[in-house]
């Protein structure tokens, strides 16, 4: 799930109760990054909520509106479907799907994809 887009020190709460009850290695924190792959400065860090977090793209990243006109959009919303296609690219539909806005994701298989793959997706300590 999104982190948020305040800049504050940890993500938004509902990020972090959610990702606490869900229990280890079953919900991923989206935190966004720039297009120099550092943490954008909108994006929620991931302070206290460091287990669950991972970023990727999530500034510029190039969509259509609800007219179907190309445009840019920022948000750490738009990192979460990064991170998720990161999943479906390692080829492990299983253990990826989106309930709502949430990532659910094995914990070992997090950190398989930012250890053994270029996705674009990486964790991200802050």
């Amino acid at each position: 799930m999104s982190a948020g887009n305040e800049g504050d020190p940890s993500p938004e709460n509902f990020a972090l109760i959610t990702a606490q009850q869900a229990g280890a290695g079953s919900v991923v924190i989206a935190g966004a990054m720039d297009e120099n792959r550092g943490l954008a400065s909108f994006s929620n860090r991931a302070g206290s909520g460091e287990a669950w977090y991972l970023a990727a793209l999530g500034s510029g990243v190039r969509t259509v509106d609800q007219n179907g006109v190309a445009t840019a959009w920022s948000g750490t919303s738009f990192s979460a479907p990064i991170i998720t296609g990161a999943v479906v690219a390692n080829g492990d539909w299983s253990r990826a799907f989106l309930v709502s806005a949430s990532i659910t994701l094995a914990g070992a298989l997090v950190v398989g994809l930012t250890s053994r793959y270029s996705t674009g997706a990486t964790a991200v300590k802050a």
